[in-house]
């Protein structure tokens, strides 16, 4: 039986962009996380769809890279 190996590859793990997003600025206070609201992220994803022309099984990529700029942009303007 072989040993799995960690991927050292940012496609091989989607998530980890978000999750230094989130992990970057501490929280000020009690102040609760932004988070998108579905039809936010639904629409941010599906604006990519159209633009990138992609297939549909593309769906989650865009579904994630549009909940991360979201909370980039969010981030950057601080409300």
């Amino acid at each position: 039986m072989t040993p799995h190996s960690t991927p050292d590859t940012e496609e091989a793990m989607p998530f980890t962009t978000a999750a230094a997003l989130d992990a970057t600025e501490p929280l000020a206070g009690n102040a609760t996380p932004f988070v998108p609201t579905e039809d936010e992220v639904a629409h941010r994803a599906y604006l990519k769809f159209q633009h990138q022309n992609a297939p549909d099984a593309d769906d989650v990529t865009h579904w994630l890279a549009a909940e991360t700029e979201l909370i980039a942009e969010h981030a950057l303007v601080g409300t």
